[in-house]
């Protein structure tokens, strides 16, 4: 599944910029003396929020804690609220929203938690912005003890569009091929997606999507084959680095590729480096 640090640092990054951006304050301001609950912190963006004067980012943290060891009732109570700032025309109420989301999505309840609340988390795919793009395919995909199926169908939709953010998209394939592997729908868009002119992160990431699922599909692990031979050096590269972790039966159909690719006089000694790693592993247990 998407590693949960690569959302945090995301998250984070977004929620800093919220609070030292332009209309920002220059320093983020300590917390509150008197502790507020998330339902009034939540409550209070959602009525006043002011961009000049953002909630304090301890405040938020501290909300973020207190949901993370609240008793599961206690949290349903407090998500009518968390929606509503969800919700909130503002895309910085929104991200403030998403960081409690995280918090929520990281509790071993939350697909409970969270299962009637699928489409109002997919509302963010239709945003521009990139990073609450992302944010949905990580609340929808890391949900406790496992997301449920619902979350397949918007996750697919999402992957199928073609106007969103291409890492995003790339996340949402890695999170499809890890919940529905064998679902032929997920298989088909997969590789639509890997065909589409992506750029080299995109391509990196959809390859390692591809790996990591450990599928045996015919087209994804010939995509993976055919990247041996991209243009961009850092696409053979991980297309190499891709193949070690896959099934020992790809590598083998794998080899000459991966040997041409060695024996390329021009070719760059890490990606050759890669390969030889590569055809190594085809004598290893797998």
């Amino acid at each position: 599944m998407i590693p949960s640090r690569y959302w945090m640092s995301s998250a984070m990054m977004l929620l800093l910029a919220v609070c030292h951006g332009p209309a920002a304050r220059t320093q983020v301001m300590p917390a509150s003396k008197q502790a507020i609950s998330p339902q009034e912190f939540f409550d209070g963006i959602v009525r006043n929020y002011d961009p000049a004067n953002p909630p304090k980012f301890d405040d938020l943290l501290k909300v973020q804690h207190d949901i993370e060891g609240m008793p599961e009732t206690e949290v349903s109570l407090i998500l009518p609220s968390i929606f509503a700032a969800l919700s909130h025309r503002d895309d910085n109420v929104k991200t403030f929203a998403v960081a409690a989301l995280f918090s929520t999505v990281l509790r071993p309840d939350s697909a409970a938690l969270l299962s009637s609340r699928i489409e109002s988390i997919s509302a963010l795919f239709a945003l521009p912005s990139a990073r609450l793009q992302g944010s949905a395919v990580h609340i929808l995909a890391m949900q406790r003890p496992h997301p449920g199926r619902e979350v397949i169908g918007p996750l697919l939709g999402f992957l199928k569009q073609t106007d969103r953010d291409p890492l995003a998209q790339a996340d949402s394939m890695t999170a499809l091929l890890q919940i529905a592997p064998d679902n032929p729908a997920v298989l088909s868009e997969a590789y639509h997606f890997l065909s589409r002119p992506l750029d080299v992160q995109a391509r990196e990431a959809a390859l390692n999507a591809i790996a990591n699922s450990k599928t045996e599909a015919a087209r994804l692990t010939d995509a993976v084959i055919e990247a041996l031979n991209d243009t961009s050096q850092e696409v053979r590269f991980t297309a190499a680095q891709a193949l070690w972790r896959m099934p020992r039966d790809v590598i083998v159909r794998a080899e000459p590729a991966l040997q041409q690719l060695i024996g390329r006089p021009d070719e760059a000694q890490e990606v050759k480096a890669a390969a030889r790693e590569a055809v190594r592993a085809i004598n290893q247990e797998k």
